[in-house]
């Protein structure tokens, strides 16, 4: 089939268009198949959710752990500079060990509640 010079000369264009529009009606489709029910992902959606929730307040306890210890570190500080830096010191130290205890409760009572979580997939 011969094409003329006008067609040969907007072909590039008519491809790019096809394309997409052809990516545009495949992002639709996926928009739509992801909000109509029945949901194929439903449990395993819900689980990651949680887990996800679960580590969004565990960190949000860790920085309130270690904020109140630094907090109350820095308030109770005496003696001068040297007294500040032995302040300094005793908080990191006991904000970690904070921290520490908390994560091991936190996982303990995580896994003791959720049994399904320990086994490998």
């Amino acid at each position: 089939m011969v094409r003329s010079t006008v067609d040969r000369a907007f072909l590039p264009a008519k491809s790019l268009f096809e394309q997409v529009g052809d990516m545009t009606i495949l992002t639709a489709r996926t928009l739509v198949s992801a909000v109509r029910p029945p949901y194929p992902y439903g449990e395993e959606f819900i689980g990651q959710f949680l887990d996800l929730w679960g580590s969004v307040l565990k960190c949000t306890l860790f920085g309130a752990i270690i904020a109140v210890v630094c907090s109350y570190k820095g308030m109770t500080a005496f003696g001068g500079a040297a007294g500040v830096g032995r302040a300094v010191n005793e908080a990191v130290v006991v904000a970690f060990m904070g921290v520490f205890a908390f994560n091991y409760a936190f996982t303990q009572t995580l896994l003791a509640t959720n049994p399904e979580l320990q086994t490998i997939r």
